[in-house]
């Protein structure tokens, strides 16, 4: 076809040889040979770019339909690939339906203590801010003042006691008194300093509570011990009068505290292997109380169970013998000789009872926070001084802190008048140093 140019430079000459032989006038006859010239350079150039549209349409027609194309490719890979996964989606369910038929025919051993496993059981890893609490604080410090008040005057009234008097009923009185006292006492501090300072650490908390808990089994083995040894006492009197009690007394507390610092001390191990956190350490640490029973909890409840079991047995014997084997005025010369009971047989049985009972509210209140307010601490707090104050109220124990009273007093106003006397100033005047004065 040509191009434009060439187009136009042909029809320049055939209309320069048409017009040249023409008769008109040359004037009109190069306006006319112009306008025609610029008709036709103008009609070629349109011709040439409908052309190049045209051509251009083309290729974008052609370019539509391989993109078409593709696009149909595409959903047909797609759909092969959904068709895949859903082959694929079954295959996994058949894999799980089958593993769980083989679970079904060949289950696992499981644990009935499942807080040993090695997972940590709380699942608040960091504790709550720490607030202070000032009312637990000056709590726990009354408390603790009290105990050791109550313990400090059982102690001056053992002492007190000539040695013809002291026996391993008494010795073992005394030993169950300063436990109480050194339970209050730890309790207390530990509570006081967490309600106020700051949290203790995991490990601190963990080893403080296991210290606690061996305390308790300590105190309700003391009192099983207290009762047997009453039993023997009216059974082998003789022979039990013979023994040494101070030696024997030590040798009972031996073979009570080593076993029970064995068996706590491999519980506190577990329980802070595992990250085992009671309602006791939640307060201590902050952290969230474990959903697992307390291994802690079962040995006391055991032990509490079988002291009280043995204290009932051994109440209901020595009642059964005295009645049936002795005179009735040696009964009754015994039943009012109380010097030696400074905690009696009915006092050790309410103690278990109460141990116990303590330890059904501690499980049952499980479900309270004690980070916000420590329900169970208080109530285990509040146990043992009720109890030792309890104990001062004897009446002959009351007595005897009548009599240090008084005699307490005569003391102190025998200083203030010494006293007194020694500042005084003396009124006579000898007559040497009169007449030195004069001089």
């Amino acid at each position: 076809m040509g191009s434009p140019t060439s187009r136009w430079t042909k029809t320049s000459s055939l209309a320069k040889l048409v017009f040249s032989q023409s008769t008109i006038e040359p004037v009109f006859n190069n306006t006319t040979l112009k306008l025609v010239l610029n008709h036709t350079f103008l009609e070629s150039i349109s011709n040439h770019t409908i052309q190049e549209h045209n051509h251009a349409n083309q290729e974008f027609n052609h370019a539509n339909k391989e993109f078409n194309h593709a696009n149909q490719e595409f959903n047909h890979a797609n759909e092969e690939f959904n068709h895949a996964n859903q082959e694929f989606n079954h295959a996994n369910e058949e894999f799980n339906h089958a593993n769980l038929e083989l679970d079904q025919a060949n289950p696992e051993p499981v644990s009935n203590y499942t807080y040993l496993d090695p997972v940590s059981k709380y699942t608040d890893t960091e504790p709550l801010p720490h607030h202070a609490n000032f009312g637990v604080f000056f709590y726990m410090c009354i408390l603790m003042l009290v105990s050791n008040m109550a313990t400090s005057t059982l102690r001056s009234y053992r002492k007190s006691l000539p040695f013809l008097r002291i026996n391993q009923i008494l010795l073992l009185n005394g030993y169950l008194v300063e436990v109480f006292n050194i339970f209050t006492t730890h309790l207390c501090f530990l509570t006081m300093w967490s309600s106020s300072v700051s949290y203790l650490p995991y490990s601190i908390g963990v080893f403080s509570a296991a210290f606690l808990h061996y305390l308790h089994n300590v105190s309700i083995l003391i009192a099983m011990a207290i009762s047997i040894v009453r039993a023997l006492m009216v059974m082998k009197f003789n022979k039990m009068i013979q023994l040494d009690p101070e030696v024997w007394a030590k040798r009972i507390m031996v073979s009570i505290l080593i076993p029970l610092a064995i068996l706590v001390g491999v519980q506190a191990a577990q329980c802070y292997s595992v990250g085992f956190v009671t309602p006791q350490e939640s307060f201590y640490t902050g952290l969230e109380v474990s959903d697992q029973p307390n291994l802690h909890i079962l040995t006391i409840f055991i032990t509490g169970s079988v002291s009280l079991l043995t204290a009932i047995g051994s109440y209901t014997f020595i009642w059964y013998y005295l009645n049936t084997y002795h005179n009735t005025r040696i009964v009754e010369a015994e039943k009012a000789n109380a010097v030696k009971n400074m905690i009696s047989t009915k006092s050790i049985i309410i103690t278990i009872f109460f141990s116990i009972l303590a330890l059904v509210l501690v499980t049952v209140m499980r479900s309270h926070d004690q980070r916000r307010a420590p329900v169970n601490i208080l109530g285990a707090g509040s146990f043992f001084p009720i109890y030792q104050v309890y104990f001062c109220q004897k009446p002959h124990i009351k007595a005897f802190i009548w009599r240090r009273h008084q005699l307490r007093i005569t003391e102190l106003k025998t200083k203030i008048f010494l006293v007194f006397k020694f500042l005084r100033p003396n009124n006579v005047v000898p007559p040497q140093a009169r007449q030195a004065g004069l001089e």
